[in-house]
């Protein structure tokens, strides 16, 4: 049994090392960033440097060779060489999925979703736009799932010492994860907007490292859509946006808003009592009842708190099988997350991978329908796991995998879900319910994207 306490986060130090974040304190470990090539003389014929060492691949994939750089911008300054010259190569662009993927470690290892420190971000504002004139934020909502609740309000300190109050918060609560409705797109956005024109430097790291918002947009993965938001980033900590994870988690389409409101309305999560506030109406309150408006705001918060206990569980459950920081794999679709396993599973074996091979049309199944009408007395018509169940009995597996590891890992996977669907239909409390149906959910995803054929890709 491992007893090495839970890795909370993983971040990038000096090029070369990896900081790991446990509740202990912070660890560091080696890092050297990596790429594949299918033979030593394509470094050479690129003029590669900072290479620190060549790893020979075993098996028939014709990525063959892992080189080795001393610093990520060695890694950077060879992936970009190699781009240039059109020579083909396999690279991971993020320090953490490479050293995830080598070192086979994994972010909450046997943590539950219960055992996460989260903290909930919600402000409101004179405007919409950070910009806009007479724009302030006027409240700060804070809770966390330690019994934290508090406000932050603009009737007791000016905007300058609203934000330095809330990077002190921060500190001391020392969430792991900061989550909020919307929270890419909105708060953190005019949050930091607001932080640049009063020169207050977001200290929100778990290193004393400022909040980082990007100028350009990033795409996130719902089904076949593929809606962009702002990234943000904050080193040693993960943001989660519930908004987003809503819109993955709505496959039925049952909500017509993506709203807080609706989602905790329509999801049967409501509070009696819950106050409601419209969005027109928070300058006048303001001014007139910010006792009411203070009250909505923690509201706000507590409604982020139960829909993500509902909503975002199963993403959590993923991360700790995939190669990937909570906020990632929350982003991510399933396709990519398979890749990914499928990618570790080759390289901790010292296998080659595979080039992408171009997809082909098929065929649809044969479907007969044998009998029409209403059937009474059915107690229950389903096939569990149907597709995983073929592929296992008939060893259907993609072409590509030449050293068979797709198929031990789809049985793995299966034989999981389904002991976690059975702890789950035997859950005796709330509790145990929440865990085992985050977890069988977690390996659902995965079930399902496994009969594709284009597992690997790389890069030109």
């Amino acid at each position: 049994m491992d007893d090495h306490p839970p890795i909370l986060a993983v971040e990038l130090l000096n090029g070369n090392r990896m900081a790991l974040y446990t509740r202990d304190g912070q660890q560091t470990a080696p890092f050297s960033p990596w790429l594949l090539v299918e033979a030593p003389e394509e470094c050479n014929r690129a003029g590669l440097s900072g290479i620190r060492e060549v790893v020979s691949l075993k098996g028939g994939g014709e990525f063959r060779f892992r080189a080795h750089f001393h610093t990520w911008s060695d890694f950077l300054e060879a992936k970009g060489r190699l781009s240039e010259d059109g020579i083909a190569h396999f690279s991971i662009n993020t320090p953490v999925r490479q050293h995830l993927l080598l070192s086979g470690q994994t972010l909450f290892y046997r943590m539950r979703y219960a055992e996460v420190h989260r903290l909930q971000l919600d402000i409101e504002t004179l405007t919409l736009h950070p910009q806009a004139p007479g724009a302030e934020i006027i409240l700060i909502a804070l809770s966390d799932t330690r019994g934290y609740e508090e406000i932050l309000s603009g009737r007791n300190m000016s905007e300058t010492e609203l934000l330095r109050q809330l990077n002190q918060r921060i500190a001391d609560r020392n969430p792991d994860v900061i989550e909020g409705h919307n929270i890419f797109d909105f708060d953190l956005f005019y949050i930091s907007a607001r932080a640049d024109r009063l020169q207050v430097p977001l200290t929100w790291g778990r290193d004393g490292s400022q909040l980082k918002v990007g100028h350009g947009t990033r795409r996130y993965k719902v089904g076949a859509h593929n809606p962009h938001f702002r990234p943000a980033y904050i080193h040693g900590r993960h943001i989660i946006d519930t908004l987003q994870q809503v819109r993955r988690y709505d496959v039925a389409g049952r909500l017509e808003s993506y709203g807080l409101k609706n989602a905790i309305r329509v999801l049967g999560l409501e509070r009696k009592g819950r106050v409601f506030v419209e969005g027109k109406d928070i300058p006048r309150l303001w001014r007139e009842d910010p006792d009411r408006l203070t009250e909505y705001a923690l509201d706000d918060v507590r409604d982020v708190r139960v829909l993500s206990e509902r909503v975002v569980s199963t993403e959590f459950y993923q991360t700790q099988i995939l190669p990937y920081s909570f906020q990632d794999t929350a982003i991510t679709g399933p396709g990519e997350k398979i890749n990914a396993l499928m990618v570790g599973a080759y390289l901790r074996r010292n296998l080659a991978i595979p080039r992408s091979r171009a997809s082909k049309p098929f065929g649809g199944g044969y479907t007969q329908l044998f009998a029409s009408g209403i059937f009474k007395r059915v107690v229950k018509a389903d096939v569990e796991s149907l597709y995983p169940s073929i592929m296992l009995t008939c060893g259907i597996r993609p072409i590509a995998d030449t050293e068979n590891a797709f198929l031990p890992m789809l049985e793995r996977l299966t034989r999981r879900r389904l002991e976690a669907k059975a702890h789950y239909q035997e859950g005796t409390n709330k509790a145990e319910a929440i865990y085992w149906d985050g977890l069988q959910n977690s390996y659902k995803p995965h079930q399902r994207l496994l009969w594709l054929p284009g597992l690997w890709s790389c890069e030109f």
